[in-house]
C-alpha cells in the first residue's frame, strides 16, 4: 500500500483508497495483513476476501475474477467496481 496522507492508504492491487485501519480492500478483497486463513478450510492461508460476503478465503474456496476477489457462490456475478 501507498500511504496518500494519515488515514487513507493506496491499494495497490486496485489503486482504489482505503481506510489505514482496512484489513482488506473493499473495492478488490486483496488483504493487507498475513496470517489470516481461510474461513472454511482454517488450515489454509486466505488468498482474498470476497467484495460480497467479505469472507477470507483459501483459492479453493475463492477466485479472482474480472481483478475482485469473490467467493465460490458469488462468482459469475456481475460486479461493478
Amino acid at each position: 500500500m501507498e500511504t496518500i496522507d494519515q488515514e487513507v492508504w493506496e491499494c495497490v492491487h486496485c489503486k482504489n483508497l482505503v481506510e489505514i485501519t482496512d484489513k482488506f480492500c473493499p473495492h478488490c478483497g486483496s488483504l493487507f495483513e498475513e496470517g489470516s486463513y481461510c474461513g472454511k478450510h482454517r488450515a489454509l492461508t486466505a488468498a482474498g476476501v470476497c467484495v460480497i460476503c467479505h469472507s477470507a478465503l483459501c483459492r479453493e474456496c475463492g477466485s479472482w475474477e474480472g481483478g475482485v476477489f469473490v467467493c465460490a457462490q458469488h462468482a459469475g456475478l456481475e460486479i461493478h467496481h
